[in-house]
């Protein structure tokens, strides 16, 4: 298999470990709490969905007595969720510099392992109290704030030709000459520009562009079932109810990993044949995956009820938002292929 082959696959094993080990709360999260006794009871959109299927009784689809276990309130969930991004701040620039000092797989596959042992203790750290819980949710973020940098660290050299016995004279011809053409040092002690980084307009420009992409897409990974239950009505109890709202909160990120599939075919195409430049590129697929979900979400903010509609411009939103793949998260190996892991983490700092 050849060596780059590998370092897809094995990576693209990798994020969908960590994003499940970082994303399980906020489905689950829905199924361990009591219903807040401060709120409305049902779910304001309920009436609508039952009048809609012909149900008579308000509670037809949402049962109290069904609930969670944890009398957590709506300010304790967030901060249980919030918990995890505020250590996963933390390591973003301490994880770029390392791997950059001492490549990506020790730094990378430790976050793996460290966060899934993390996992393994949530159960005991919640019914221990909501303090621990969070304590654990932020060493988790510590510990996963490190992955992106690290991969970009090692995206960007392309595996560095000597380390990877594997390569094929072919390939090992391509990558080199391709390093070379970029500018790309394959030597981890480059020293780092940070001056330079700090006064470079197009390191700031990527960096807006991060923070609301990250913004936009957190909010969709952490609410969103807590949205499809508190409001909408698709409780997480009931067998049908579970496939409902698992479902309906797993389908807009589906559309996005096809989205990215899409919109960066798309991307490689255009410059390709030379119909885009790298830059032009860049520049229309960020307006796309960050211009795109706004006008979809003030659609949704306009809906109503109408879950049919809500559902698909959040499908649609997120669909436009894989556009960053073509975008926003290869730009640091454009403009600094050597320091690429450094430049994504200040983004994300």
């Amino acid at each position: 298999m050849p060596a780059r082959l590998a370092l897809a696959v094995m990576a693209w094993f990798g994020f969908i470990n960590l994003y499940m080990v970082r994303i399980n709360l906020s489905v689950i999260i829905v199924a361990m709490v009591r219903r807040n006794t401060t709120v409305a009871t049902a779910p304001p959109c309920l009436s609508n969905y039952n009048s809609t299927h012909g149900s008579s009784g308000e509670h037809e689809r949402f049962n109290t007595d069904e609930e969670g276990e944890m009398d957590w309130d709506e300010t304790i969930q967030g901060l249980i969720l919030a918990g995890f991004f505020y250590g996963y701040v933390v390591s973003q620039i301490p994880g770029g510099r390392m791997a950059e000092l001492y490549g990506t797989r020790w730094v990378f596959g430790g976050c793996i392992l460290a966060g899934g042992v993390c996992a393994l203790l949530s159960p005991v750290a919640a019914r221990a109290h909501y303090g621990a819980f969070i304590a654990l949710r932020i060493v988790q973020g510590i510990f996963q704030g490190v992955s992106w940098p690290a991969m970009h660290s090692c995206i960007s050299h392309w595996i560095p030709p000597l380390e990877r016995p594997r390569i094929t004279p072919e390939e090992l011809k391509y990558i080199e000459e391709t390093l070379q053409r970029s500018g790309t040092n394959t030597s981890r002690s480059v020293k780092l520009p940070l001056k330079s980084i700090l006064r470079s307009m197009p390191v700031w420009a990527i960096i807006v562009a991060s923070a609301g992409n990250t913004w936009g897409l957190t909010v969709f990974l952490a609410k969103l079932p807590t949205y499809m239950k508190n409001i909408l009505g698709f409780t997480i109890t009931e067998e049908m109810e579970v496939l409902q709202n698992g479902f309906l909160s797993a389908l807009p990120f589906l559309l996005r990993y096809m989205g990215a599939i899409i919109w960066s075919s798309l991307g490689d195409w255009l410059t390709k044949r030379g119909f885009l430049s790298i830059c032009a590129s860049r520049r229309i697929f960020s307006a796309i995956a960050l211009w795109g979900p706004a006008v979809m979400v003030l659609g949704v903010a306009h809906s109503g009820c109408n879950w049919q509609a809500t559902v698909i411009l959040i499908c649609l939103a997120l669909f436009c938002n894989g556009a960053v793949t073509a975008s926003i998260i290869v730009n640091h190996t454009d403009i600094a292929p050597n320091f690429s892991g450094e430049a994504l983490n200040k983004n994300w700092f």
